[in-house]
């Protein structure tokens, strides 16, 4: 994910084009992960699905509270669960009970992934947090890759992902966390607090953690059904979920972060 696309994330994501790019990604992401298994053809399988993850990303900003967002996914989800246990039960065969549990899993993941990017942004102060969505895995993968490349011996899960190394991943868990302690300073300038370095570290760390986590289980899907990338509609890069399979990750963690604790009790001492 290069830095032009942080910018336009940032700077449009108070208005309603947020909605409109993540609801795109997440439509984008599932028929990927759909099409990874060979079940894009399955419509009706696949629209109920789609339908499921838009309407929960727009209930992040329709929803007059978080509380009544959450009530209302679970209702859609639940749903969708019996409706795609019940195709694989009538379907007389067409539709596996395991790929109805791998299309309710991926709609899990991919749309709480994207739809906690809206509701980090919405909550106070979250233009600052909402970076965070974005910044740790850009540069956790980023120095993964390059530490990989330059220092690289020993692999990580050679079953999983050949070319990720040990080194490559300590790499973008050192360089992940001084970002975030880097991200922490320039919070701190702007409303002139002390940060509070102990917790940005050990946020910073995790979060890189996860991050990488979320990389090789996406590598662990394309493996498990022999595709090297889940598309091509970025040039050079693969498709959607190649390229924001960290970002749904941490994206949960930093709204659960942001709502166990005001965002700045997390990472500044005192305003």
């Amino acid at each position: 994910m290069g830095i032009p696309i942080i910018i336009a994330f940032i700077w449009f994501s108070h208005t309603p084009a947020l909605l409109v790019f993540t609801g795109f990604l997440t439509a984008a992401s599932l028929l990927e992960l759909a099409r990874c298994a060979g079940l894009e053809k399955k419509l009706y399988a696949i629209l109920p699905l789609e339908a499921a993850a838009l309407s929960t990303i727009l209930m992040t900003r329709l929803a007059s509270s978080h509380e009544r967002f959450f009530v209302f996914t679970f209702m859609i989800f639940f749903i969708l669960l019996l409706y795609l246990a019940s195709a694989a039960v009538f379907s007389r065969g067409h539709l596996k009970i395991t790929e109805s549990a791998y299309l309710h899993f991926t709609g899990l993941y991919v749309t709480f992934g994207f739809a906690s990017m809206v509701l980090v942004r919405d909550r106070p102060y979250g233009q600052y947090a909402f970076v965070l969505c974005m910044l740790v895995p850009w540069i956790s993968d980023s120095f993964a890759y390059f530490g990989g490349r330059l220092f690289g011996k020993h692999k990580l899960i050679p079953d999983i992902s050949p070319k990720k190394t040990v080194e490559g991943a300590v790499c973008g868990v050192v360089f992940g966390t001084l970002s975030i302690v880097l991200y922490g300073f320039v919070i701190g300038l702007i409303f002139d607090a002390q940060p509070n370095y102990s917790a940005l570290i050990a946020v910073g760390a995790a979060m890189t953690v996860i991050s990488q986590c979320g990389d090789l289980i996406a590598s662990c899907i394309k493996r498990h059904f022999g595709v090297k990338d889940y598309g091509r509609i970025l040039p050079g890069h693969g498709g959607i979920m190649d390229r924001f399979d960290s970002i749904i990750v941490t994206s949960p963690i930093v709204y659960m972060l942001c709502t166990l604790s005001p965002v700045f009790e997390i990472f500044i001492d005192r305003v």
